[in-house]
C-alpha cells in the first residue's frame, strides 16, 4: 500500500488517525486540521509548520517531536505526552484540564516564543524551557515548574496556587515578572524569594486538592 502523502493528510473532513504509529514520520506542513490523533504515536515526528487546528491529540505521545511553529489553536492535548519536544514559536490551544490525570506533560520541552493557552492547570513543565513565555493571567494551579527555565517569562496576574516554582532562574536580573500573580500556602518558591516583594499576592487556600510538591531545594 502506498504511503499517504503528509500534505494530503486531514483534507476533506476529520482524518481518522487514531492509535496509528507515526513515529519519526515526515509531516512537515501537514494539513491535520480537525484530525483524530487520539493515542497516536508521534514520537520523533517532524511536524514543523503543520496545521493542527482543532485536532484531537488526547493521549497522544509526541516525545522528541519537532513541532516548531506548528499551529495547534483549538487542539486538545489532554493526557498528551510531549517530553523533550521542540515547540518553539508554536501556537497551542486546548481546553482546561479538569483533573491532574488529564494534564499534558511538557517535561523537558522547548517552548521559547510559544503562544500558550491560559488554562494550564496541573501541567507538567518540569525542566522545560519557557524563556520569554507569555503566561500573563494563565491558570497554573497545581502546575509543576521544577527545574524550568523561566528567564524573562511573564507571569503577571497568573494563578499559582499549589504550583511548584523551583525554576532555573538564570541571571536574577532577568527573573520572571510576577506582579499581580496570586499564590497560596501550597505554592513552592525558590529559596530566598519573597513573593510579596516581587508583587505576588497570597490568597486563602480553596478548591480541589492538588499534588503536594516538596519544598524547593537550596541552590
Amino acid at each position: 500500500m502506498e504511503e499517504q502523502r503528509p500534505e494530503a493528510v486531514g483534507r476533506g473532513g476529520r482524518a481518522g488517525l487514531r492509535d496509528l504509529s507515526l513515529s519519526d514520520k515526515n509531516l512537515v506542513r501537514a494539513q491535520l486540521r480537525d484530525a483524530d490523533l487520539r493515542e497516536a504515536d508521534l514520537r520523533g515526528a517532524k511536524l514543523v509548520r503543520a496545521s493542527l487546528d482543532d485536532a484531537d491529540l488526547r493521549g497522544a505521545i509526541l516525545d522528541g517531536a519537532d513541532l516548531t511553529r506548528v499551529n495547534a489553536s483549538g487542539a486538545s492535548f489532554d493526557r498528551a505526552r510531549l517530553r523533550e519536544a521542540d515547540l518553539q514559536r508554536a501556537t497551542l490551544g486546548g481546553s482546561t484540564p479538569l483533573a491532574p490525570r488529564d494534564a499534558a506533560s511538557f517535561r523537558g520541552a522547548r517552548l521559547g516564543g510559544a503562544t500558550l493557552p491560559r488554562g494550564l492547570e496541573y501541567v507538567d513543565f518540569g525542566s522545560a524551557t519557557l524563556r520569554g513565555a507569555d503566561l500573563r493571567e494563565a491558570s497554573l494551579v497545581g502546575a509543576d515548574l521544577r527545574g524550568a527555565y523561566l528567564k524573562n517569562a511573564d507571569l503577571r496576574g497568573a494563578k499559582l496556587q499549589g504550583a511548584a516554582l523551583c525554576p532555573v532562574w538564570g541571571n536574577w536580573k532577568y527573573r520572571p515578572r510576577l506582579r499581580g500573580a496570586i499564590y497560596d500556602e501550597r505554592t513552592s518558591w525558590p529559596p530566598g524569594l519573597d513573593p510579596e516583594r516581587v508583587g505576588a499576592r497570597r490568597v486563602p487556600t480553596r478548591g480541589a486538592r492538588v499534588a503536594e510538591y516538596p519544598e524547593c531545594a537550596q541552590g
